[in-house]
Formats: structure tokens, sequence, C-alpha cells
């Protein structure tokens, strides 16, 4: 074994300066690793405060929508009460298509459909369903 140290001996500067090479390389490696691990982290909690923010904006377009819609089925239900209220206070009859129940509801229909579609449109139609009604009894 001597004679081996004996052979190694001049080299041991050039042992000792390559060994302090590695381990300076390996020391810059792992601070590098560190900041990359480090930047991962602020990255994952970037991203996550941004899927939390998208969520919260989804919540609230879901919530306004679900709003719109009930307003504009309200909307919907007071503008047929009318209807429904002359309807349900009609006289029972055994007539049917010229039952004051079912005029009630074709008048309520004609209206709704004469705001839609015109009112002289709605008229002709409804003198027509009114002159076929009276044939049929």
């Amino acid at each position: 074994m001597l004679p081996l140290l004996a052979l190694a001996r001049p080299f041991l500067p050039y042992l000792a300066a390559v060994l302090a090479i590695v381990a300076a390389a390996l020391w810059l490696e792992h601070r590098g690793a560190a900041r990359v691990r480090a930047e991962w982290a602020a990255s994952e909690a970037r991203i996550a405060g941004q899927m939390a923010e998208a969520q919260r904006q989804h919540a609230e377009a879901v919530t306004a929508a679900i709003a719109d819609a009930m307003a504009a089925a309200e909307a919907r239900r007071a503008a047929l009460a009318p209807i429904r209220r002359t309807i349900a206070d009609a006289p029972p009859t055994a007539a049917c298509a010229a039952s004051p129940a079912v005029r009630a509801a074709l008048d309520g229909l004609r209206a709704r459909a004469g705001r839609e579609a015109g009112a002289a449109d709605g008229a002709a139609r409804a003198a027509d369903l009114r002159a076929g009604a009276a044939t049929a009894r």
C-alpha cells in the first residue's frame, strides 16, 4: 500500500483540486435544485389562486343565470295567472270546445299569440276557432 501512496503523492494537489471542483459543482447543483423547487411551489400557489378565482367567478355567473331564469319564470307565471284564474273560475259544462273554461284558455293563448305574432293575425284565428266551436255543438 505504501508504494501506491508514494506513486500518488505527486498527484495529490491535482486530486485535491478535482475534488474541490466536484464538491463546488455538487453544491451549485443542490442550490439550483432548491431554487427550482421554490419556483415550482410559488407557481403552484399562483395557479391554485387563479383556479380559485376562476371557480368563484363561474359560481357567480351560474348564480346570476339561475336568478335570471327564475325571474323570467316568475314573470311568465304572473303573465299567465289571469288566464289560469279565468279557467278556474269558469263554470263546469258538458260541452268541450264551447265550454267557458276552454274558451278562456283559448282566449288567453290567442292573446299571447297576438302579442307575439300581431293582433290582426290572432283575431282572424280566434274568429275561425269560435266559428268552428259553434258548429261543433
